[in-house]
């Protein structure tokens, strides 16, 4: 509540500063004090330039959604599908994990024309109920309730499977891009990757979330998606370009990364 209040009174860039001292005190140290934010957006956009994506493409697009290309909070899987937006042509677009359904509602505006497809665990299946607090059954109907209104578009299409099954749902080569945003944690996640890794057609890019070059940072071990699209890449299957995920401050103590893979 005092940092809400103090956060109205002073002038941004002042509170920004003081926010950044008082979090240095807090985790005692000078490393986050002095981390040069822009340095992790400088590596996002020399990637767009690899990649041939438009900056101001992003940025008009974001705008148009309510999103801001600056903000701190927002994952740059929203850039990448906002530069990659496309309703000329007709794309089919696949995402494992479909979570709450809000990055379902953003591409399917993003790509209005193409096909999206959505998957994830059955609703009564028990690794679905005992993941992200669903086990209270209030809790788990409001969820449910979010995600139904955020899929509630034509062109997206919602499946209740398990990941393992995606080879005998989906035909091989189907799929223009794929979003994977699963289960982070091996076996399923290597399975995962080559799975979409097969589905996609020649040229098809594949973006995954939550990676860690740094083994040794906080969470680092929930998350091991890295190795299978390092394989992938270093067998020339997959060029990869790896995206940081949030442009923050906090990046000085643990640092995410999304992939960005084309089919070779």
């Amino acid at each position: 509540m005092l940092k809400k209040i103090i956060k109205l009174i002073l002038p941004k860039k002042i509170f920004n500063l003081i926010l950044i001292i008082y979090q240095s005190i807090k985790y005692k140290s000078y490393k986050y004090l002095f981390y040069k934010v822009s340095n992790d957006k400088e590596i996002n956009e020399k990637n767009l330039i690899n990649i041939s994506i438009d900056k101001e493409k992003i940025i008009l697009n974001l705008k148009n959604s309510d999103l801001d290309y600056n903000d701190p909070k927002l994952s740059w899987h929203y850039h990448l599908f906002a530069g990659l937006s496309d309703n000329k042509k007709n794309l089919c677009i696949l995402e494992i994990g479909t979570h709450l359904g809000k990055l379902t509602n953003f591409i399917s505006n993003m790509f209005k024309s193409s096909e999206i497809y959505s998957i994830d665990l059955d609703q009564k299946d028990e690794l679905f109920i005992n993941s992200y607090n669903r086990k209270d059954k209030i809790y788990r109907d409001n969820f449910l309730k979010e995600r139904s209104i955020n899929l509630n578009k034509q062109n997206i299409k919602f499946i209740e499977i398990n990941s393992l099954d995606l080879l005998s749902n989906f035909e091989k080569n189907k799929f223009d891009i794929i979003w994977l945003d699963g289960d982070h944690t091996n076996p399923q996640v290597s399975m995962d990757v080559l799975s979409a890794y097969h589905l996609l057609k020649k040229n098809g890019i594949l973006m995954t979330d939550d990676l860690f070059f740094d083994q040794n940072s906080r969470d680092s071990h929930l998350s091991q998606g890295l190795q299978p699209i390092k394989y992938l890449s270093d067998i020339k299957k997959l060029k990869t370009f790896y995206f940081v995920k949030r442009v923050i401050r906090r990046n000085a103590y643990v640092k995410k990364f999304i992939s960005f893979s084309i089919k070779v």
